[in-house]
């Protein structure tokens, strides 16, 4: 129950959707997809607040493959305010389509999809994930990139893409990458 105020109080005021609404399906990726070209470091350019990444810039994730063949997932982000790093590591479990993951990031949220709906594997990916929370459903979006910098056409198409698939624009928070430790 403890979970449920919290996802229903707190998370419309850092910016993710929730609402009542089914997920999409999560559909199978386009030709090629391929994990092993997927792992590495992501810059995060965009997305919808989170509780453990608010008030954070200089976001980026890695994704490493690890012995059991699942992912280690590495978000780490600066506090431009106390200018300190923070971070939360969990594990990314395989499912049996290529790019979906079922991430848990803490003990303290439950595991989630997380749907890699666009990638070019070298230049950018658009990440989606929604599920439920007792009756509530929830959206969340991370717009990412190799680099610190995105083309603004392709940030702005890739936004698109987060409001067709249900999240509200004005939800979709720009990540700040200046002022950032080189990682």
């Amino acid at each position: 129950m403890y979970i449920l105020l919290i996802a229903f109080f707190i998370s419309p005021a850092l910016g993710m959707s929730i609402d009542n609404d089914l997920c999409p399906p999560f559909t199978p990726p386009g030709p090629g997809f391929d994990l092993n070209k997927y792992l590495g470091v992501w810059y995060e350019i965009a997305r919808t607040d989170m509780l453990f990444e608010s008030g954070l810039d200089c976001v980026n994730a890695t994704y490493t493959l690890r012995d059991d063949k699942n992912i280690t997932v590495l978000n780490q982000g600066k506090d431009l305010e106390t200018k300190k790093i923070q971070f939360v590591q969990g594990v990314g479990r395989l499912t049996q389509q290529a790019n979906l993951l079922e991430v848990k990031l803490s003990p303290l949220y439950p595991e989630a999809p997380y749907w890699i709906v666009d990638t070019d594997f070298s230049t950018y990916s658009l990440v989606y994930s929604c599920g439920k929370i007792g009756p509530v459903y929830y959206r969340e979006v991370y717009i990412l990139s190799r680099y610190r910098e995105m083309d603004e056409t392709l940030r702005e198409k890739l936004i698109q893409k987060s409001v067709d698939l249900g999240i509200q624009r004005e939800n979709i928070y720009l990540t700040k990458q200046l002022e950032c430790i080189r990682t």
